[in-house]
């Protein structure tokens, strides 16, 4: 049990000569060997033993918490009438509800201890204490809280456990005062108020302690639950975990926007001594590896949003600068915000679950997190712009405005410029940052694959931006598309200077005009690294020259892009289109075409670059299944193997201007990762697909399920995720399981899997 109400007034008896008459005051709906009853209920009562007590009730038998039930009265002429059921309630008060019954000082071990003498406690880490006394010389009294056992009460060392604050002591108390949903008194005393009308943040929440409901409307969680809040009823509020909707106490959990690293400069500020003393050399630098990791996430990430509120906002609500300069300078800041603000939750939320003990597993967020931060692709590529245009910019009104900014204690002093070239240097980091870990990281740790991977993905991203920064022209072009080319009517938003979905950074080719051969038509051709855009003048639009800034050209998409890795290009070679400038051109379901380049030699340029590029995005395709394939067949034997059938998905995010999403699944159990297919137009997506994994650690490995909108133009966007951690399961028996898990970092979403865990002969499982 996770809370143990205060005894009832009654004296302590071992056992009654006969049985004794007691009404229940609320309800109770115990586990194996307790005795379930409604408010009202009659209740034999057998046995009196501390605070739970032994009663029957009808053809049941079984345990209670003493202070949940009251003598029956016996009834008098006065008392006769009708009957009255009392009002039902969750949580104990006394009569009337006018005080609240106090509950006890509850503490969580958290290390190991011998008692070495008949008045000491031995302790085991997660037993739950009663905690009597409290002394100063750092030795406690405290009761060992074991439901259906005698009671032992003792001293202990103080150190070996955790007071489990004011949740426990208060959280019966606000729920008495509440009215049970459905009651009349519902709609004139409840203050309850939807998410629309909550502060702007997150709608989840992260349990910081466990709770196990006292009733069939609450909702049971352990500690480390990501729940989604659907309502706030004042103290109370109800929310949904894995499919199961009840009522919590607000004060058990914590709103993952709140969620910050702790303020200690050092990891080992943050946990016991005792802690400490359990850990080698190596594993203590390894955490502080991943505390710096978060502590540096955190303070850049504030940085990014100091940006917005000193400098960004202000300077476009006085104009400061115009719209195309606020444009130029900030490019795409806010996009950044979102991307950290995602990779830092992800951390803090791992950081809580494990709050005061070694973080075991960090290189699987690593590696589904940083490939997600392309859009600094796009931000280094224009930053020397961005100096040039604040530079440039010979305005008094700036410079005052810097000036005072500067003078900002937030700023630190610097100004607009420097704030600029965070990004970059973020960037830059993450290598050495993920290899401070992996160094303190043995071989056989269960995150060592999982950071080398992420290790990889940080140098694969920065070199990504660092050519984006180099190819300042190229960067300069795909801009000048962006203003000038009309993409509305595409599936999908399209950023010209953006990551591809598998090429890296977008690279213009080849461009130049092309005539179709029949009507004459002209068109503008532009040729990237991983796909051919054909666009013609929108009407009554005169062409000036193309990639000048002061350009009022614009352009319409005349076909839908044609992906390099479907084009087919040779010379007309029959028929009556056979000189040496033109050539066939088909991709995909298009109707082939027939074009005409301005010479000989122009054609064969063209010939010559889509067949390259086709080419160099089959050959990309083939490595990267190649190295997938590698993985799955390097997986060695481990201890087991983990079967993972994804069913379904319901009520996903939209992903594309459609309304709709391409969604697909990428399941991940360390390094090992397999996908499913894509199941187009739907946010309700069913795939029953069946994949297995090696499982090499039952105590760490953690099942990752993030489902992703299949995009053609840029990386897949993100549809939520969610994490299954096998120890978990395993308390829930021994499988299979099927689940429904609530997708995290989204608004909207759940999937469906079945799970099933086999071991090998021999291997050990113990938790």
């Amino acid at each position: 049990m996770s809370t143990f109400p205060e005894a009832n007034a009654e004296p302590m008896e071992k056992g009654l000569s006969r049985p004794q008459e007691y009404v229940a005051l609320y309800n109770y709906s115990g586990s194996v060997g307790d005795l379930s009853f409604k408010a009202g209920d009659v209740i034999e009562v057998i046995q009196m033993t501390g605070e739970w007590w032994t009663g029957t009730l009808g053809d049941k038998k079984g345990i209670f918490p003493a202070n949940y039930v009251k003598k029956k009265k016996q009834p008098t002429v006065k008392d006769m009438g009708p009957v009255s059921h009392p009002r039902s309630v969750s949580s104990p008060v006394t009569d009337g509800g006018k005080s609240i019954v106090k509950r006890p000082l509850l503490a969580s071990v958290v290390a190991s201890y011998e008692a070495q003498g008949p008045e000491q406690l031995s302790l085991q880490p997660g037993q739950l204490i009663h905690v009597k006394k409290q002394n100063a010389n750092g030795w406690w009294e405290g009761e060992l809280q074991a439901r259906g056992k005698k009671r032992k009460i003792g001293w202990f060392p103080s150190n070996r456990v955790k007071l489990m604050g004011n949740p426990f002591q208060t959280a019966v108390a606000t729920r008495a005062s509440t009215i049970r949903r459905g009651s009349k008194d519902d709609s004139s005393q409840s203050s309850s108020s939807s998410l629309q009308n909550s502060p702007k943040g997150d709608n989840h929440v992260l349990a910081i302690y466990s709770y196990t409901a006292a009733s069939e409307d609450e909702l049971t969680f352990n500690k480390g639950s990501v729940i989604t809040v659907l309502s706030k009823e004042s103290e109370w509020w109800k929310g949904e975990l894995n499919g199961v909707v009840g009522v919590f106490p607000s004060n058990y959990v914590q709103p993952l926007s709140e969620l910050q690293p702790p303020s200690s400069q050092q990891w080992s500020d943050t946990v016991s001594p005792v802690i400490l003393q359990g850990l080698g050399d190596n594993e203590r630098m390894r955490q502080e590896a991943i505390f710096e990791l978060v502590q540096t996430e955190q303070s850049y990430v504030d940085s990014l949003n100091l940006v917005v509120e000193i400098f960004m906002e202000p300077m476009e609500a006085n104009h400061i600068l115009e719209q195309d300069e606020l444009d130029a300078v900030f490019v795409n800041w806010k996009e950044l915000i979102a991307s950290n603000y995602k990779l830092l939750k992800a951390l803090n939320v791992r950081l809580k679950v494990h709050e005061g003990e070694p973080i075991p597993m960090i290189g699987d967020i690593l590696c589904e997190m940083l490939p997600r931060l392309t859009a600094y692709i796009r931000f280094c590529s224009r930053q020397l712009n961005a100096c040039n245009v604040l530079q440039s910019k010979n305005s008094p009104a700036l410079r005052e405005f810097e000036t005072v900014c500067a003078q900002d204690s937030r700023t630190g002093g610097l100004r607009l410029s420097s704030f600029l070239l965070k990004p970059m240097q973020r960037v830059t980091k993450y290598p050495p940052l993920v290899q401070k870990i992996l160094k303190y990281t043995p071989i056989d740790h269960v995150d060592h694959e999982p950071l080398a991977a992420a290790q990889k993905k940080s140098e694969e991203l920065c070199s990504q931006v660092n050519e984006g920064v180099r190819m300042q022209e190229n960067s300069d072009r795909l801009e000048w598309f962006q203003t000038h080319i009309n993409t509305a009517g595409l599936s999908e938003e399209l950023i010209f200077n953006s990551s591809t979905n598998c090429m890296g950074p977008r690279k213009l080719l080849k461009s130049g005009t092309l005539r179709k051969a029949r009507s004459g038509r002209e068109l503008f051709a532009l040729l990237f690294n991983d796909f051919l855009m054909l666009t013609q003048a929108a009407a009554r639009n005169p062409i000036t020259a193309i990639f000048d800034s002061s350009s009022t050209s614009r352009y319409d998409i005349y076909r839908k892009p044609l992906f390099v890795d479907e084009l087919l290009v040779q010379p007309a070679s029959s028929g009556q289109y056979t000189d040496e400038c033109h050539f066939y051109l088909s991709g995909g379901d298009e109707k082939p075409l027939i074009l005409k380049a301005d010479s000989p030699s122009e054609r064969n340029s063209w010939i010559q670059k889509i067949t390259t590029a086709s080419q160099s995005y089959k050959d990309k395709q083939k490595h990267i299944n190649q190295q997938e394939e590698l993985l799955r067949n390097s997986r060695g034997q481990g201890i087991g193997q983990l079967i993972v059938t994804v069913v379904e998905a319901t009520n996903l995010p939209v992903g594309d201007i459609t309304g709709k999403s391409d969604p697909y699944c990428v399941v991940g159990l360390g390094v090992q990762t397999q996908k499913t297919p894509v199941i187009e137009k739907t946010l309700n997506p069913k795939w029953n697909k069946t994949m297995d994994f090696i499982v090499r650690d039952a105590n760490q490995d953690r099942l990752s399920i993030t489902i992703f909108d299949r995009d053609f133009f840029s990386p897949s966007d993100f549809l939520g995720r969610a994490e299954v951690l096998l120890s978990d399961l395993l308390k829930d028996g021994k499988g299979p399981w099927n689940k429904w898990y609530v997708l995290q970092e989204v608004t909207t979403g759940e999937v469906h899997v079945r799970l099933e865990l086999k071991f090998h002969r021999g291997a050990t499982t113990t938790l």
